[in-house]
């Protein structure tokens, strides 16, 4: 008989612990499945961002490219004006040669050209 008021006090102890066990697990159920939406969205975010950063960057490396591009022709443009100008320089020099032989020959014969004009009138 005592083992009977046992079995019934613990019967009677353990349904609401059951019950209330089952009602945590249901509870712990519905949480878990309602972070795992808030979870997978948020992941969904994340990879959309991530692709949004990838993109960015591309473009960053896009746009690094042509700046390093536009930076390789102007210092190939710089080398080329400085080469041209190294040939206008010289051949500037050349022509003022050129004509300085040429201005002293025209004074030559322009000298020579009145000394004769002088001398045939004597």
């Amino acid at each position: 008989m005592v083992l009977c008021v046992l079995a019934a006090l613990g019967l009677g102890f353990l349904i609401p612990v059951l019950i209330e066990l089952k009602r945590t697990i249901r509870r712990a159920n519905e949480f878990i499945q309602v972070t795992e939406k808030d979870i997978t969205t948020s992941l969904r975010e994340v990879e959309d961002t991530l692709r949004s950063i990838r993109g960015i960057t591309d473009k960053i490396n896009e746009v690094t490219s042509d700046v390093t591009s536009i930076s390789g022709g102007l210092s190939s443009a710089a080398h080329d004006l400085r080469v041209t100008t190294r040939h206008m320089e010289k051949l500037v020099n050349r022509l003022s040669r050129h004509f300085s032989g040429i201005k002293a020959a025209m004074s030559a014969a322009v000298g020579v050209l009145i000394n004769n004009l002088r001398g045939d009138r004597k």
